[in-house]
């Protein structure tokens, strides 16, 4: 989702890109994964880390124009990835999860959010912002 448009490439999403999905920030999701290893009434138990809930159009978009890019968002249809995923083992991976692009997929992390209220979220835009920094310093140009 980032080297893409940092390539000069147009974004991909698989199937739909219009459906609400959760994004979440990978440093959130390290920070609060270390918090719940701390916590020993945390074991065995099961949680959800989950960020902001916005469609994936809106965040390749933020992404685009963080870029000042002019670059338009390609979705894959099922049927062009079920043709491409018999030349591809990565893209037929994508195959085998549709429910994550034909549905909203938004997980609840309100278990989380009850034992950890002081942990704040990154916001879509600020996660994106820090990404787009670290590839631009860690990406061969």
């Amino acid at each position: 989702m980032f080297s893409r448009p940092l390539e000069l490439r147009s974004p991909i999403w698989p199937i739909n890109a219009d459906i609400l999905h959760n994004f979440t920030f990978i440093n959130d999701s390290t920070i609060a994964t270390l918090a719940l290893m701390e916590d020993p009434t945390s074991f065995g138990e099961v949680y959800h880390i989950a960020g902001e809930i916005i469609t994936a159009k809106k965040f390749l978009t933020i992404i685009l124009n963080e870029l000042n890019s002019n670059l338009k968002l390609k979705v894959l249809s099922r049927k062009f990835l079920t043709l491409a995923g018999l030349l591809n083992p990565n893209i037929r991976k994508l195959t085998e999860l549709p429910y994550e692009y034909q549905n909203p997929y938004i997980l609840g992390c309100s278990k989380f959010n009850e034992k950890h209220p002081e942990f704040h979220f990154t916001t879509c835009s600020d996660g994106i912002n820090i990404t787009l920094d670290w590839f631009k310093n860690h990406m061969q140009t």
